[in-house]
């Protein structure tokens, strides 16, 4: 994921980006950084990890940017938590800041989940998993082209990942000009 990130180059916004643990990587690929995160708590703990970092607070559904603010949008780990009903709204925000390249990975029982709901023992999270209703609605993004690839983990992830049969789904959405004068 990292390089598709890559071979765009330019601005990127991470959404939902945690303690914003991929920041390392995609700076030294040479990516402007930036992100949005919900959780205060985490928002602290970026900015102990990386001083530095442009991170504010927001929602998926409700960015800080301009239209085509960034060349790349990424998004790891957040869909999974929205409530299937506001998919419409958080992908339309998502692709409106994006100028190039959008990407959402889901877990990996994100793909297999025929509308399960669900809370994690003891977590903070309601999951929900209704693969058929996301990506259908990533396919009406105008002007996109998408696709997804499952089997996606970090490289630093992989034996553990391979050992316990964990991997992700990533959903890659294009701008169609960009695919057509880049990438076909």
């Amino acid at each position: 994921m990292c390089n598709e990130a890559a071979m765009v180059g330019g601005k990127i916004l991470e959404i939902g980006c945690g303690t914003a643990i991929d920041y390392p990587r995609l700076t030294r690929m040479g990516l402007k950084y930036s992100a949005v995160e919900l959780t205060p708590k985490f928002i602290a703990r970026a900015r102990e990890l990386h001083p530095g970092i442009d991170i504010r607070q927001g929602r998926i559904w409700d960015l800080p940017f301009e239209d085509d603010s960034f060349d790349v949008v990424y998004c790891r780990g957040v869909v999974q938590h929205l409530p299937p009903e506001t998919y419409p709204e958080a992908l339309d925000e998502m692709w409106r800041v994006a100028k190039t390249l959008l990407l959402v990975s889901t877990n990996r029982l994100f793909r297999k989940g025929k509308g399960i709901t669900y809370r994690e023992k003891g977590g903070p999270y309601v999951n929900h998993y209704v693969f058929d209703e996301f990506n259908g609605y990533i396919k009406t993004l105008p002007g996109s082209i998408s696709r997804y690839v499952s089997g996606f983990m970090r490289p630093e992830e992989r034996e553990r990942n391979l050992r316990l049969n964990i991997s992700h789904t990533i959903f890659i959405v294009y701008d169609a000009d960009y695919w057509r004068a880049n990438l076909q």
